[in-house]
């Protein structure tokens, strides 16, 4: 059996591969039920105020778990095909500074251009891709970590009638700001908007 992420040879029937842990993150607590949405704007917009103090105290966790998904999506695979022009760069330097040297090698026989190329190519790609398995990891492991602290406060929310996505800061902002200005009468208005 072959690891679908990192390629790695992995033992039959294993669940998890070796090498880079695919298969071992955590799943995501599951949501609780909403409650019903206030009809009343009055009523939706005190039970919006309630619900943005009882978020308030994790509001750092909400944008740590937008930057860390922000920097796992930026994040670009190591391309062979750059390590290969770079080991090609340096097999050039390696033999422009042979070519003028008095060391006695023969550059026609000598394989030393080519291992360097070899080396840089093969051993750049391959400790790099380690690199960027290993950190990705790491992130998507973190992120995971973060939101689900934040699916549990969230389930702990009494009568919370937003879906997950609405209790970050900004959104509730939004929606509260709308209500007090007018320009939204419902929450069902502030859902169409941003859909």
């Amino acid at each position: 059996m072959v690891c679908k992420r990192c390629g790695a040879v992995m033992e039959d029937g294993a669940k998890v591969c070796p090498a880079c842990g695919e298969g071992s993150s955590p799943e995501l607590v599951p949501l609780a039920e909403l409650s019903e949405v206030p009809a009343d704007p009055e009523q939706l917009h005190r039970e919006l105020l309630r619900l943005q103090e009882y978020f308030a105290p994790v509001m750092e966790k909400y944008e740590t778990m937008e930057d860390l998904w922000l920097m796992a999506s930026h994040w670009r695979e190591p391309s062979i095909t750059h390590w290969a022009l770079g080991g090609l760069f340096a097999m050039a330097l390696c033999w422009l500074l042979l070519w003028g040297s008095e060391t006695g090698l023969n550059l026609e026989t000598s394989g030393l251009p080519m291992l360097v190329w070899v080396i840089v190519s093969a051993g750049g790609y391959t400790l790099s891709r380690h690199q960027y398995t290993r950190n990705k990891q790491r992130k998507d492991e973190a992120a995971l970590h973060v939101e689900n602290e934040l699916r549990q406060h969230y389930n702990a929310a009494e009568n919370c009638f937003l879906p997950f996505e609405y209790t970050a800061p900004a959104a509730m902002r939004e929606l509260i700001d709308g209500l007090e200005k007018g320009t939204i009468q419902s929450f069902e208005d502030y859902r169409v908007r941003m859909v």
